[in-house]
């Protein structure tokens, strides 16, 4: 159980975010999803879609993982965008800072 879903289109990836990642220990977390970096980086794209629409709220863990992957891009061409449906999981990527992305 990887708790995501990875999509290499030509110009852009899709990072989906499942549900039973949420009923991951945030260590789980944090190794299910170590190699999203490393998809992203091959992926060879500048857009990533981060797509949170199936989970109630961000799990432990998840949040430097996706610092991690920002990090991974190259920071010229750079283009993250996050699609997240629920208010809680939005009001904490706005505590975090990540709103803006």
């Amino acid at each position: 159980m990887s708790g995501f879903v990875f999509e290499k289109h030509s110009k852009y990836c899709v990072l989906g975010f499942t549900a039973a990642l949420e009923a991951m220990s945030s260590s789980d977390v944090e190794k299910a999803t170590a190699v999203i970096s490393d998809l992203v980086r091959d992926a060879r794209t500048s857009a990533v879609q981060i797509d949170m629409s199936q989970l109630q709220k961000i799990p432990a863990g998840l949040l430097p993982s996706l610092v991690r992957v920002w990090k991974a891009m190259e920071q010229q061409d750079r283009r993250f965008v996050i699609f997240a449906s629920q208010p809680a999981v939005r009001e904490e990527l706005k505590q975090n800072g990540l709103d803006g992305l």
